[in-house]
């Protein structure tokens, strides 16, 4: 269920990461002191390119919600014990540390996604395998770890807190049964 969940997320996020990061590396066109717009990238781009580094999209999501959902399962199993549910805190904790090795493991993929999408619309743009071989080549292993502090530090918080609402309107919307 987590890495089809994950796949669902590609669907949704590669468009959305695809116009952020262009707009971010676009600044200001310099021929006419516009700034870029979504419509324009979309124009610019049209839909196959909104995709462009949708594969890299899929190996970051599609393990990383495996890994996450699993880990909470198994986290929260642990720490729950015999008690029907846990108290607030005991639920963000499980949530916040099973993104944490999710986070960690995928940052690669997240570093490859990020290289193709800043290249998309350019001549001579990497597929996912040609991506890999330039940063391993050019610059090793431990660039494909660029940003994973910050990336767990933002993401285990995060997804604790996006977890920690959903068991919680989930037993606000399903109370025990009274004895």
């Amino acid at each position: 269920v987590g890495s089809l969940s994950g796949l669902g997320q590609v669907l949704f996020s590669s468009p959305k990461e695809m116009i952020m990061l262009q707009m971010q590396l676009a600044g200001k066109n310099l021929q006419n002191g516009v700034k870029a717009s979504p419509l324009g990238i979309i124009r610019k781009l049209g839909l196959k390119g909104l995709y462009e580094g949708s594969s890299a999209t899929a190996l970051r999501e599609v393990p990383f919600a495996a890994l996450y959902f699993t880990a909470y399962s198994q986290i929260k199993g642990a720490v729950q014990g015999d008690r029907d549910s846990l108290p607030f805190l005991e639920t963000l904790g499980s949530a916040t540390a099973a993104a944490i090795p999710a986070a960690w493991l995928t940052t690669p993929a997240d570093v490859l996604k990020t290289r193709m999408q800043a290249q998309a619309g350019q001549v001579g743009a990497r597929s996912l395998r040609q991506t890999v071989q330039h940063v391993l080549k050019n610059e090793g292993v431990p660039a494909l770890f660029t940003g994973a502090v910050p990336r767990v530090a933002m993401k285990a918080p995060q997804l604790g807190i996006a977890l920690l609402v959903v068991e919680t309107l989930t037993s606000l919307a399903n109370p025990p049964a009274p004895a």
